[in-house]
C-alpha cells in the first residue's frame, strides 16, 4: 500500500453489497458499460443506467442498479474498501445452491420444495466445472474493483483468528447472526470508518453500538469493544473509532448521509 493510499478512509463491504457489487461488474464488462473504459464518466453511468433500467426481470434490474450506484459512489470517493473472507465464502455457496435451484426449477420441482433444498442435492446437481466458475467468478472480485476505479486493500484478510475471537464477544454483548457478527468483527479488526450494508438489522444495530442509539446499554457495549480491539492493536481505547454504517439503495441514494462529500476521487 502507498503512503497516500494508506490514509484513505476504510469502506468495509458486508456480502450482499458485494453481491451486488460483482453482478454489475460482471455485466459491466461483458457489456462494455461504465465503468469499464469509461471517459466522459457522467454520459458512461447515464448510458449503463439505462440499459439496467430497460432489463425486463425486476429482481435482476434492482440488484444490477443497486451494484451501479455503489460502485458509482465508491469510485468518486477517497477511500479504499474491504471485506471479510467470510463473505467470500458465503457468495460462493449462495451461488452454487442458487445453480442447484435453477436446474431443479428447470426440472419442474415444485416452488415450495425449494426452501427445503438439502445439501446432498445442492451437492450431486452442481458439477465440478461450474464451482470452479463460480470460485473463479468470486476470487476475481478485487480485479474488477480495482479496473473499475475502486482501491481494494485485502491487508486484514490473514487476522482471522483475532476476528473469530471477537464475533464471540460481539455476541456476548449483542445479538447477531453468525456470519454478520464475523464481518463486523472484520470491520472492527481492520479498524474501518464506514461499513457499507444491505442488511437493516445489521445496519441499525452497527450505528447504534457507533452511537447513534439513545439506549444507554449500547453506550457500554461501546466502551466493551473499543476496550476489546485496543488490546488487539495495542493502542488507548478512548483513541479507537468504530465504524458507522451506510447503505446505497438503487436509485442511488445513501442512508443515513454520507459523511464525505460525492466528489472526484483523486489520483
Amino acid at each position: 500500500m502507498n503512503e497516500k493510499q494508506s490514509f484513505r478512509k476504510v469502506v468495509f463491504l458486508d456480502t450482499n453489497t458485494l453481491h451486488y457489487i460483482g453482478i454489475y461488474l460482471e455485466y459491466a464488462k461483458e457489456k462494455g458499460l461504465f465503468p469499464m473504459g469509461a471517459k466522459d464518466t457522467a454520459k458512461e453511468k447515464e448510458a449503463a443506467a439505462e440499459a439496467v433500467t430497460n432489463l425486463a426481470e425486476v429482481v435482476v434490474r434492482k440488484g444490477l442498479k443497486q451494484g451501479l450506484e455503489t460502485v458509482d459512489f465508491l469510485s468518486r470517493q477517497d477511500v479504499h474498501v474491504q471485506f471479510a473472507p467470510v463473505s467470500e465464502l458465503e457468495l460462493l455457496t449462495g451461488r452454487a445452491r442458487g445453480k442447484a435451484i435453477i436446474s431443479a426449477a428447470s426440472e419442474g420441482v415444485p416452488d415450495r420444495m425449494w426452501s427445503r433444498f438439502r445439501e446432498d442435492e445442492i451437492r450431486e446437481r452442481v458439477t465440478l466445472t461450474e464451482l470452479a466458475d463460480i470460485k473463479d467468478r468470486v476470487n476475481g472480485l478485487t480485479s474488477l474493483l480495482e479496473e473499475s476505479g475502486v482501491a481494494v486493500n485485502t491487508g486484514g484478510h490473514n487476522r482471522a483468528n483475532e476476528v473469530l475471537e471477537l464475533a464471540k464477544e460481539i455476541n456476548g454483548l449483542v445479538y447477531m447472526e453468525p456470519v454478520d457478527s464475523i464481518i463486523y468483527a472484520s470491520s472492527l479488526v481492520a479498524q474501518a470508518d464506514y461499513l457499507f450494508t444491505a442488511d437493516g438489522y445489521l445496519k441499525q444495530t452497527v450505528n447504534y453500538i457507533y452511537g447513534l442509539g439513545s439506549e444507554p446499554r449500547y453506550e457500554e457495549i461501546r466502551k466493551q469493544l473499543q476496550q476489546l480491539i485496543s488490546q488487539t492493536i495495542l493502542g488507548n481505547p478512548y483513541d479507537v473509532e468504530l465504524p458507522s454504517a451506510y447503505s446505497v439503495t438503487a436509485d442511488g441514494e445513501v442512508r443515513p448521509n454520507f459523511p464525505i462529500s460525492r466528489t472526484a476521487c483523486s489520483a
